[in-house]
């Protein structure tokens, strides 16, 4: 009984604790898996971490030591990310806002500190990938645990609280950007925004000089992450209602109002006080051509869009959604529902007026992740009357249960290529949905084109003559075949495999599968999903499947095997003949 008693008084830490450790987990898996513990300050990350080495180290508001410096170096001597804009008079910015890398400081500066060889350093060493790396963990659980705190203070049910912030990351594409692109604004924002609605209860219950000063200096934070989230103000009277915040204008509290605006006031000077160091001036606006287009919102697109749409890629915030509007209203909490329907409407309206719809190649609907821990705390505050009976614990449980694995398997589908990050349309996300089979890998990505090579007379010829054939009864038919010596050079080989084949007119997900070796080493392995060059029907198809490989190889050995994901299908595949090219890509 006593160890019952101890579990139920401290199940959220004996929870906190279990979640990090997942988490954790997560972390090393994809980083390990997918190469990222060397790409933590990429692409976007790139541009918000700039600033620091930029002030600390190289004192250049220029930012001349990415050509005179980082260019040189192997890792960015072909590419560095475009997050340097120059604005009208001349002077170059930074386009990315200063909050991340505000946050991002201690753990660059403990980084210098201890591991920086000061002869070779860059501020783009190893340490500093995983320096910021961990920074970002740090924040993260920072917020999931300002998150279950908040929650506590509410009386939320403690199985509702272990459900929401489970789905707030494992349920939502926020996982992608705690994991995969860890370094991004995300995580970052999701801790401030956790931390400022945190402060605002408390001020809300402690009107003092402590909780004003923290509301303020936390609104200011959010703000300079990025600035559109901003909007988060408009939260607060969803869980608070509006009369606590209509008192803070009545002239008892003017002084304790003025100081949270003084404080925001402070951190939002920061983000002038780097402009002025950049520029010379104390604003600008620093992402050139990019803009908001309010006229002219793609808001069902945003939502319901097959190309990172957040309800199909990420149904359970939106779901959740649904759900506190609805029980807000079953509660007749007519006026809460009422605004958080108009602040959610407004988000979604002002994200999808963005001038580039999908703010990138993303996972998901990108820039919505930062509000799962305001719009979990939202459901877990509407639902939790409700949660009082064995039947909804389950209802519960089985909900969280269900979002999990369905975010998973998403999740997966786009680091494994499944899903194309860029272009997806109904054909492509139905071909692939919730298919996890190595033969959808790059199912969703277009072909190469190797249309100007067509006129290159093939180095070899080799007929095949060889006929595959499955069904139900026979899943996978093969056969190996040594291509003509070669002589071995850095050039890439171009190979066209002719077919003919027969889909016949059922669920057929059947694959080429190609494995090159050459004297026993291991090349390349390559599946070819059959619907992307056939159509179901019972009549022969003739294609070409082009396919290059860019080591050297001497002696290709190719096994090739026609086989099924599903053994349902069936096929005949005819192998005509293979010509092999000697192209420079």
């Amino acid at each position: 009984m006593k160890v019952v008693a101890f579990l139920k008084q401290h199940f959220l830490s004996i929870f906190f604790v279990i979640f990090s450790f997942i988490y954790g987990l997560q972390v090393y898996e994809v980083g390990n898996n997918y190469n990222r513990f060397d790409k933590v300050i990429n692409e976007d990350a790139f541009g918000y971490y700039i600033i620091l080495p930029a002030f600390f180290q190289y004192h250049d508001p220029n930012f001349e030591f990415l050509d005179t410096v980082l260019r040189k170096s192997e890792v960015y001597k072909s590419y560095i990310p475009p997050v340097i804009n120059t604005i009208e008079n001349g002077e170059k910015v930074c386009k990315y806002y200063s909050g991340v890398a505000v946050l991002q400081s201690p753990f660059y500066l403990i980084n210098s500190i201890l591991f920086e060889d000061k002869k070779s350093e860059t501020g783009f060493q190893k340490s500093n990938h995983f320096a910021i790396l961990i920074s970002a963990a740090f924040y993260l659980l920072l917020g999931i645990w300002g998150m279950i705190d908040l929650l506590k203070r509410l009386k939320i049910h403690p199985l509702l609280t272990a459900a929401a912030v489970s789905l707030s990351l494992f349920g939502s594409n926020l996982l992608a950007y705690a994991s995969y692109d860890i370094a991004y604004s995300h995580v970052y924002s999701f801790f401030a925004l956790i931390f400022f609605i945190r402060a605002a209860y408390i001020f809300k219950n402690k009107l003092n000089l402590q909780s004003a000063i923290m509301c303020g200096l936390f609104f200011g934070l959010i703000v300079i992450i990025r600035p559109l989230n901003g909007i988060s103000v408009l939260f607060i009277p969803i869980i608070f209602g509006l009369k606590p915040f209509i008192q803070l204008f009545h002239k008892s509290y003017l002084r304790l109002t003025a100081l949270a605006i003084f404080s925001a006031f402070i951190i939002l000077s920061l983000q002038s006080i780097i402009w002025h160091w950049q520029t010379g001036l104390w604003y600008v606006y620093p992402y050139g051509n990019e803009s908001l287009n309010l006229a002219h919102p793609q808001l069902f697109e945003l939502v319901f869009g097959y190309n990172c749409g957040w309800a199909l890629y990420t149904p359970v915030p939106f779901i959740a959604l649904v759900i506190s509007l609805l029980f807000l209203f079953i509660k007749k909490q007519f006026r809460q529902g009422l605004w958080m329907f108009v602040f959610s409407f407004g988000l979604l309206y002002l994200l999808s007026s963005w001038y580039y719809l999908h703010y990138g190649c993303t996972v998901g609907c990108r820039p919505i992740t930062e509000f799962y821990g305001p719009l979990f705390i939202a459901f877990a505050y509407s639902v939790n009357s409700f949660i009082k009976t064995n039947g909804a614990k389950i209802i519960l449980l089985v909900f969280t249960a269900i979002g999990i694995k369905y975010n998973l398997i998403v999740q997966h589908q786009f680091f494994e290529n499944i899903i194309n990050w860029c272009e997806m349309d109904k054909e492509r996300f139905q071909m692939v949905f919730l298919k996890t089979h190595e033969a959808y890998k790059y199912a969703t990505s277009p072909f190469w084109d190797f249309s100007s090579f067509d006129k290159v007379a093939p180095m070899k010829t080799v007929p095949i003559q060889k006929k595959l054939s499955i069904d139900i009864e026979k899943s996978e038919d093969k056969f190996q075949i040594q291509l003509p010596e070669l002589e071995a050079n850095d050039s890439t080989l171009l190979f066209n495999l002719k077919l003919k084949g027969t889909m016949f007119d059922e669920i057929n997900d059947s694959y080429l599968r190609i494995l090159i070796n050459d004297n026993g080493e291991y090349i390349e392995l390559l599946n070819l999903l059959l619907r992307r060059k056939m159509v179901l029907a019972n009549k022969e198809q003739t294609f070409i499947y082009q396919f290059h490989v860019s080591k050297s190889i001497n002696k290709p050995l190719l096994n090739i095997s026609l086989e099924s994901v599903n053994n349902k299908a069936k096929t005949d595949l005819n192998l005509e003949e293979i010509e092999i090219k000697r192209v420079k890509l």
